[in-house]
């Protein structure tokens, strides 16, 4: 595979996918883009980022409802008038960022908006063990423990919506990754130890 490839990463909520992608930015000196996908993909598009994070990882039958009624508030209406506009804008952004240069995606379908354009290692991050989850989740975003569980599944289930829909495939089906890690078993750490030997 080389170090000149990109990094995908998918991830179940609580998993610590994202402290994965970070710590292989660090590892590896390159950049890493999750969040700051929607700022460039809002500034393109004319709206608030505060706007479209409402939009981000809903359920499909809700996004499409919501972009539909979020393209008649903007002047730009014709470039957004298609729901799918907005996941075609993210993807493109995904792509020219690859075309810079190795670097980390997350989440954001990027494994198959990349799919065909360059070396990418495809990766999903999922966690076994869902007291792990709970507590990372009531850590890192604040959420009560007794709530903990059943914000877990409502995200899963809203990222597993957005991925099916935007690409027909199945969130979290390892036939769509080249590898799938358990940080419950292998930490964070060591997650990013494999992905290093994978990329050798």
């Amino acid at each position: 595979m080389g170090r000149n490839c990109c990094i995908t990463i998918e991830r179940q909520y609580g998993s610590g996918g994202r402290e994965v992608a970070r710590i292989l930015s660090e590892r590896l000196g390159i950049p890493c883009y999750g969040r700051e996908l929607l700022a460039v993909t809002a500034a393109d598009n004319g709206i608030s980022i505060e706007e479209l994070k409402k939009l981000d990882e809903k359920r499909t039958g809700s996004l499409l409802h919501d972009l539909v009624l979020y393209a008649f508030r903007f002047q730009n209406y014709n470039k957004m008038q298609e729901p799918f506009d907005i996941n075609k804008e993210v993807s493109d952004t995904i792509r020219r960022l690859a075309r810079k240069g190795p670097c980390i995606f997350i989440g954001r379908c990027a494994d198959f908006a990349l799919d065909g354009e360059c070396d990418v290692l495809k990766l999903f991050i999922y966690a076994s063990s869902m007291e792990k989850r709970k507590r990372r989740i009531c850590e890192v975003d604040d959420i009560a423990f007794e709530k903990a569980e059943e914000e877990i599944q409502k995200r899963d289930s809203q990222r597993s919506d957005y991925y099916h829909y935007f690409t027909g495939k199945n969130w979290g089906d390892m036939e769509n990754y080249d590898a799938c890690l358990n940080t419950s078993v292998l930490g964070y750490e060591g997650c990013a130890d494999l992905i290093m030997k994978m990329m050798e």
